[in-house]
Order: structure tokens, then sequence, then C-alpha cells
């Protein structure tokens, strides 16, 4: 009997169509609520919301599968909104030693 090691070899359309819901999400959230605390709850509880729940919820007691998928997605989504905005501000700025802006994002 040969042992599964596990690993995504292709993602389902159930995965697939959550992340583009919550890419959709993502974007329609980010811009108007940038200000706000607890942005990244905001966004997955937002996400959570609007999206069917079309993959297995959980694949034990503890653990919340989709909570998980979407946690991870935002995290790695804000991460990357906040490098291209800070470029964006870099480029921006007319003195880039002395006046260095970044976009901070706190966690809560």
């Amino acid at each position: 009997m040969r042992c599964d090691k596990g690993g995504l070899q292709a993602p389902s359309a159930s995965l697939q169509n959550l992340c583009h819901n919550a890419e959709t999400i993502f974007r329609s959230a980010i811009e108007p609520s940038t200000h706000i605390s607890g942005l990244r709850s905001h966004i997955i509880r937002r996400i959570m919301e609007a999206t069917s729940d079309n993959i297995p919820a959980t694949l034990c007691e503890k653990c919340n599968v989709r909570r998980l998928v979407l946690t991870l997605f935002v995290n790695i989504r804000l991460h990357h909104h906040l490098k291209l905005q800070n470029g964006v501000l870099l480029s921006q700025s007319s003195n880039k030693t002395a006046e260095r802006k970044t976009a901070i994002f706190r966690h809560q």
C-alpha cells in the first residue's frame, strides 16, 4: 500500500470560485476602508458573508478550512497591496531619502 503524501495537484472548481469571489470583494473593500481599525478582520468577515460555503467546512473538529483559506488569501493580498502602495509612495516622493513615506498595516 502506497502512502499518499498529500499535496495539491490541481485546485477544485469550488476553491477557484472562492478565490475569484474573494479577490472581487477584496478589491471593492480595500480602497474605501484602508483607514479603519481591524481592516484584515473586516475584509475576512465581508468575504465570509458573501461567499457560499461550497468547500468542506472542516477537516477535523478544531479547524475551519474555509476560514483558514480566506485568512491566508487576505494576508497575502494585503502584503501585496501594501508593497505596491509603498512603491507608489516612494516614486512620488521628491527627496527619497529624507521624506520616506510608507503605508503601514497594523494588526489588531
